[in-house]
């Protein structure tokens, strides 16, 4: 913990204390860990691995706790304590202000710290960038400055991206960092674009895309070419690398020694299971780093670890000073379990150094019926939510609206009469449905929304009709226009529709279609010759490819979601991309 420089208080308890209140705090608040000091021994050792009858060997009792949960632990401690050490600037850390006055003094402190940086040059200046900060945005980087981790919970279209940079220089500034350790940005490959554009935008300067051999050209720049020029000129070197090639990328990362983590979408990392256990030749059970189900196969070929368990391992890096969560997705919306991994990458340790311990306390852990444990409850959410409260700033869609240009969002009632005719999917919902009605268990959520999926895949179809009339008077007028759906093969097929009604009208629009069969690469050019064009143009796509992580859409003047996402929240994130 120490290692890691992380904030943490350290309760100090007399010999006396009885260690099985020690060990059920461990168990209550995931995150404290206790400590005993025994003669003959140097350094305090871990309670729950001592031999039975270590008590009389005692010296003193040490209760680690991470800053989120101090006033948990010193609650179910008492008057006990005898001792308080405040470690790596715990004492200062607050929660997220809960008055108008206490956010505008984050504001105000953010302003400042946003003004010292741009003069020293470590970020751009409101010319450069092309805005000046928003108030939220300006006390996202107050709020960063006393704290090593932060989690950003902000609508789509906020400045996500502009938070977490000016965020991570104002910490790295506070703790004297010289401005030239690596600032590390793990994101999906579909953001890396964003990232690719707004750095430049934001920190005057740009990063490296580290990808895949695969696709690295034989021209571009080297990851050491860029590191030297960056030392040169005395500059942060800021790489960027994909969530879903940082297990083949884990020892060029790591080698990076980065002072500065973001993870963008970090709702994508939510598989707890980062180590596994395996039986030892002497009969014990030892544990290693968590594979994919590909490698566990057989003769499969493949040995690859997790994304999440790459993840965990840049997160603790030792080098690393500042770790920062972003995203759209409220973190406990759906199932709390899901919240562990995002929460450990941000503050390691701080809600549990096991997943289980996390479990017990908050998912409701318990002995399935069959064996097992089942971790799908909620139990002590609201306490929760107080210990995220030390590192979470949640920004409000009534706050961006407050800074953003009007749009305007519109729900269309179709009657059956605005339909086309579609047959393409009768046999397929038929066969889905008889299949989810054959299903058992787990098997038969999946099934009935394959089901429901492909009845929304058919609607999206049967509306290709009323899509051009929506489109053609904006095409007409030299507008632009965006179509998403969520099947590949229902945007080659729109596409090729809507290509035959403009030849038709005798229309002149550059027409393109994307989705995720297309190359990393040829979605960037999408994205810029959506950008950069005049117009006329049509652009379809799915919106899984396209409808997250891009800034690229902003100027359509006409969007429309002919598929309605299974998720809501995917929802979101597609009108997103137009606010």
């Amino acid at each position: 913990m120490t290692l890691l420089r992380l904030p943490e208080f350290r309760f100090h308890l007399l010999p006396s204390f009885r260690s099985g209140e020690l060990l059920a705090l461990e168990r209550r608040v995931p995150g404290a860990v206790s400590l005993a000091k025994l003669r003959r021994h140097g350094y305090p050792r871990r309670i729950k691995k001592l031999e039975p009858g270590f008590e009389s060997l005692v010296e003193y009792y040490t209760v680690v706790s991470p800053a989120n949960c101090a006033y948990l632990v010193e609650a179910r401690l008492g008057g006990a304590v005898v001792e308080t050490e405040d470690k790596n600037g715990a004492g200062v850390l607050l929660p997220w202000p809960m008055s108008d006055d206490g956010v505008a003094s984050l504001a105000a402190v953010g302003r400042e710290v946003h003004n010292k940086l741009t003069a020293a040059g470590r970020i751009s200046g409101p010319e450069a960038a092309g805005s000046v900060p928003n108030p939220y945005q300006y006390a996202c980087a107050g709020y960063a400055l006393p704290r090593a981790s932060l989690m950003v919970v902000a609508p789509t279209g906020s400045g996500k991206t502009r938070m977490a940079l000016m965020s991570a220089e104002a910490r790295l500034d506070a703790v004297g960092e010289k401005g030239i350790g690596v600032m590390l940005i793990v994101c999906p490959a579909k953001a890396r674009k964003v990232w690719r554009d707004q750095v430049p935008k934001y920190l005057g300067h740009a990063p490296f895309r580290l990808l895949p051999a695969s696709e690295r050209s034989a021209k571009a720049q080297s990851l050491a070419s860029y590191l030297t020029a960056c030392a040169a000129a005395r500059r942060r070197p800021t790489v960027v690398v994909g969530l879903e090639s940082l297990p083949d990328l884990l020892e060029d990362v790591l080698a990076l020694k980065p002072v500065a983590v973001i993870f963008d979408e970090i709702h994508e990392t939510i598989n707890h299971k980062r180590v596994r256990a395996v039986a030892e030749a002497d009969g014990r059970v030892g544990f290693e780093t968590a594979k994919t189900a590909a490698s566990q196969r057989e003769g499969s070929g493949v040995d690859r670890i997790t994304r999440s368990a790459a993840a965990t391992e840049v997160s603790r890096t030792p080098s690393v000073l500042f770790r920062c969560g972003v995203t759209a997705t409220l973190l406990f919306a759906g199932k709390i379990r899901n919240a562990y991994v995002p929460l450990d990458l941000v503050w390691p340790g701080g809600f549990g150094w096991s997943y289980w311990d996390f479990a017990f306390a908050y998912c409701g852990a318990h002995e399935g019926e069959f064996g097992g444990l089942v971790d799908t409850g909620r139990t002590n959410v609201d306490e929760l939510k107080a210990r995220c409260e030390f590192m979470l700033q949640q920004v409000a869609r009534r706050e961006v609206d407050e800074h953003m240009p009007p749009t305007r969002v519109e729900a269309v009632w179709l009657e059956s009469g605005d339909l086309s005719r579609s047959d393409a999917y009768v046999r397929e919902i038929a066969r889905l449905d008889k299949e989810a009605m054959r299903a058992e268990g787990d098997g038969a959520f999946a099934a009935k929304q394959a089901a429901v999926e492909a009845r929304l895949a058919q609607a999206s179809s049967m509306k290709k009709g009323w899509v051009w009339e929506e489109i053609e008077p904006v095409v007409r007028d030299g507008g632009k226009a965006v179509v998403f759906t969520a099947r590949r093969l229902e945007v080659e097929r729109l596409a090729a529709f809507l290509e035959g009604r403009l030849a038709k009208e005798k229309l002149r629009a550059d027409l393109r279609w994307g989705h995720g069969g297309c190359a990393d690469k040829q979605r960037d050019d999408l994205q810029d010759w959506f950008r950069n064009t005049k117009g006329p143009a049509v652009f379809v796509a799915t919106g899984q490819a396209f409808g997250v992580s891009t800034d690229d859409l902003k100027s359509a003047n006409l969007a429309l979601i002919a598929m309605l996402p299974w998720e809501p929240g995917a929802l979101d994130q597609w009108v997103g991309r137009f606010g």
